[in-house]
């Protein structure tokens, strides 16, 4: 597909060598012209930098699809994207991790509704995939339900209106957890349009040896949210678009899904502290999150329902004042 408007799509790579030859060979076969690729070597300590050098060597400079090689030392995925980003000149930036791979009409697809909408966002579907390239799970949103929008809080699989980015100076937070969610939040609350399609163009590698696996893992000071959620609360625009009810779930789903994932192993006054901290920070922001509990998870549709079900029995359990005793078991598993 020939069109007029530059996408830019930032690719971190860190000890990536293995994975650079078949993301840009993924992104060469896109269907979609032109394309601003945009590799940022975050330090690697393979031979990553001279895999990219090679690429340039051997790459087409007339092509319709111009790289763009950013190096510099490790500082994080969240440095990394905010590089790449400040560096991009296309009308929308999409980003991918160096693992994965889009379907070659992936970038067409997005294109095509943001043209016919003038969306500031369109959001598309992932599959999980394993190392076989087998499908593990497929999520397609549904366009019809408002809540789809904040089912998915990857950064990949959708486009972002650069200017927006760029008249609001957002970035991703330099945290090591959850610096997508904060993303995404604070760009929605200052678009003015957003879409969502139920085409499925992205494919997520799942590894245990991927930096998302070992951070949701671990309880550790660097990777408190409670700063981030006080920024990207401070930040967010008048979120027009944006419902409080549904907001009031989707940071109680964070909370719920950050003491399950990170308590495990953790030390018990560690948890004890956190809980605290956490839920201190959603009283103060959405003290409506208690409503949620009586609502008996058939809130918010478009959620699987064994979601919204721990969500309400998490909250139930903090209301009745047994959360902590839940957690100090749960932990030892």
């Amino acid at each position: 597909m020939k069109n007029e408007k530059l996408i830019s799509i930032v690719i971190p790579i860190y000890n990536g060598a293995k994975y650079i030859s078949n993301i840009y060979t993924n992104i060469m076969n896109q269907t979609y012209r032109p394309i601003e690729l945009i590799f940022v070597n975050d330090g690697s300590k393979d031979d990553s930098e001279n895999v990219l050098k090679d690429i340039v060597k051997m790459h087409n400079c007339k092509s319709e699809i111009k790289i763009i090689i950013l190096s510099g030392p490790n500082g994080g995925i969240a440095v990394a994207r905010n590089r790449g980003m400040a560096a991009s000149t296309g009308e929308y930036v999409m980003f991918a991790d160096q693992d994965d791979w889009l379907e070659k009409d992936c970038v067409e697809k997005l294109m095509q509704v943001a043209d016919l909408t003038d969306a500031d966002m369109v959001i598309g579907g992932f599959r999980k995939v394993n190392q076989k390239g087998e499908i593990l799970e497929t999520w397609s949103l549904n366009p019809e339900l408002s809540w789809s929008k904040y089912r998915v809080t990857a950064p990949w699989g959708r486009l972002f209106r650069k200017s927006v980015i760029e008249a609001e100076q957002l970035e991703f937070f330099n945290t090591k957890i959850s610096e997508d969610l904060y993303f995404n939040i604070l760009f929605m609350s200052y678009a003015t349009k957003i879409e969502v399609i139920s085409y499925v163009g992205y494919n997520w590698l799942q590894s245990q040896n991927s930096e998302s696996h070992h951070n949701w893992t671990k309880m550790t000071d660097e990777r408190n949210p409670i700063e981030m959620l006080t920024e990207l609360h401070k930040k967010m625009g008048n979120h027009i678009l944006l419902k409080d009810d549904e907001l009031a779930f989707f940071f109680s789903k964070y909370v719920v899904w950050y003491l399950l994932y990170c308590s495990k192993g953790a030390d018990k006054l560690q948890v004890r502290q956190r809980t605290q901290e956490v839920f201190a920070w959603l009283e103060k922001n959405y003290p409506q999150f208690y409503k949620l509990i009586w609502r008996g998870g058939i809130f918010p549709q478009g959620e699987l329902f064994k979601v919204r079900l721990c969500v309400v029995c998490v909250l139930l359990m903090y209301k009745l004042n047994m959360l902590s005793f839940f957690l100090e078991q749960y932990r030892k598993l």
